[in-house]
């Protein structure tokens, strides 16, 4: 009967761990998240993610060794292409999105400060394959109806 007791109290409190379902809001800017990665990646290029990428759009690729695609904010239809385009052929985002829980290291801890003026009135998504060596991880932000911005890093680590 101890036994019983236990078990029902270590069920009770892993059921309190379980993350809460997500909003409606969060949902629907999940979808966004979805919509522009198929969009950048299967969709014919960057110009289907396009009427999903909202001007200016703030972009980032790195890695432990260098940066492929530079620190950029787009402001004009020319910039943005350039910023996808660069995106497209540099990052690979697998996964399911997330909602961020504010953890980072590698390169891009150093955009905290920009990731933080990003996220006033802003989702953000995490898309992370987990640790085999190297890490992938990619941070959508949403903003509204559209991707603001997208910051990528793939960075060694051990499991």
């Amino acid at each position: 009967m101890r036994v019983l007791s236990i078990l029902c109290l270590l069920f009770g409190f892993a059921e309190a761990k379980k993350p809460p379902p997500p909003s409606k809001v969060e949902s629907a800017a999940q979808k966004i998240v979805e919509q522009w990665i198929t969009a950048m990646h299967f969709g014919g290029g960057t110009q289907a993610a396009t009427s999903l990428t909202q001007t200016p759009f703030f972009s980032i690729a790195a890695t432990d060794e260098a940066t492929p695609c530079a620190e950029t904010t787009a402001k004009t239809a020319t910039a943005l292409r350039t910023a996808l385009a660069c995106l497209h052929d540099h990052i690979a985002p697998r996964g399911t999105p997330k909602v961020w829980h504010r953890t980072l290291g590698g390169p891009l801890a150093a955009q905290m400060k920009n990731i933080a003026a990003l996220a006033k009135g802003s989702l953000i998504f995490e898309l992370d394959e987990g640790c085999d060596g190297t890490s992938n991880q990619t941070l959508v932000v949403v903003k509204g109806k559209q991707v603001s911005a997208v910051l990528a890093q793939t960075a060694a680590c051990s499991e």
